[in-house]
């Protein structure tokens, strides 16, 4: 759980330097309210139904359609969300800590890089 903890800490801070040049996370949060708001409840409704698999569907197919920050930050969110449900819920919706990490690491790979001037 720590090593998904890191991740997560690490993306969202990256996140809020190159997209929106803040410092934190939590500067970004107090910012956005749009897409990603209604995103994080759609995909916490699917968890909450057990369908953790169609939720991180969802979330790629909306970062093809809606390639902002705050959908990025709905994406980290949702995989901090995960991570912190305890196994027996994560094997009963047919989902592993391994999925979580793995689903970060495709996350890092289609955010945006930054400019080099």
């Amino acid at each position: 759980m720590d090593i998904i903890e890191n991740m997560i800490a690490g993306m969202a801070q990256m996140l809020a330097k190159l997209l929106l040049g803040k410092e934190d996370k939590q500067e970004i949060v107090l910012e956005t309210v749009s897409v990603g708001d209604t995103l994080s409840a759609r995909l916490y409704a699917l968890i909450g139904e057990g369908k953790i698999n169609e939720a991180e569907n969802m979330l790629f197919d909306e970062l093809k359609l809606f390639s902002s920050a705050d959908v990025y930050l709905a994406g980290l969110d949702f995989y901090e969300y995960l991570n912190r449900l305890p196994d027996k819920e994560l094997e009963a919706a047919n989902f592993t800590r391994a999925e979580i990490e793995q689903g970060l690491s495709d996350l890092l790979k289609i955010m945006p890089s930054p400019d080099v001037s």
